[in-house]
């Protein structure tokens, strides 16, 4: 590397100082202090919940997990209706109270205030077999939950997210 050398006037005396690495790092390594992630040994991890970057983990608690429901695996809710009937059924479904029995593929907590819970049934084709959840309450992946609420279509909320169906402010209950 190349040293760069720092040539600076202080009361008619002239210092020279190697700013190749800052003050701050010298004095560190002068004490026998390395630079955070230099040291030798076990590969550094990001902390457990966070999303990968260059191909990365965030340790063994956010190690992508695919959660697959089979067709027939979820009984459909009593009085209630699948993921393939909130699409199919738009037209007379939309702004109506619905109950669906689902498996949690997929959870996010506190996201603008809420929860958001992503739930399959076994039903509905590609695209149109996840439904969306927002609620208060929680719940963990694998678990198969009873939700109600109102369903809506084709959800804008900014920043070029708009949901096909989703049930906002929910209530969930974990069977």
């Amino acid at each position: 590397m190349l040293g760069i050398s720092l040539i600076a006037c202080q009361r008619n005396a002239v210092v020279e100082r190697d700013i190749t690495t800052p003050p701050v790092l010298q004095s560190a390594q002068q004490e026998g202090m390395e630079p955070s992630g230099a040291s030798e040994g076990a590969p550094q991890q990001l902390p457990p919940g966070h999303p990968a970057i260059d191909g990365q983990t965030g340790g063994a608690a956010s190690a992508a997990v695919k959660i697959t429901v089979k067709p027939g695996e979820i009984k459909k809710v009593e009085g209630g209706v699948t993921i393939q009937e909130c699409f199919a059924q738009k037209a007379t479904l939309k702004g109506k109270n619905v109950r669906i029995r689902g498996k949690v593929v997929k959870y996010n907590a506190a996201i603008m205030g809420k929860n958001w819970i992503h739930i399959q049934d076994g039903t509905g084709g590609a695209g149109e077999n996840d439904l969306i959840i927002t609620t208060t309450q929680e719940a963990a992946l694998d678990q198969v939950v009873v939700v109600s609420g109102t369903l809506q279509y084709d959800k804008n909320i900014g920043s070029g997210y708009v949901f096909p169906a989703i049930i906002e402010n929910g209530s969930v209950k974990v069977e």
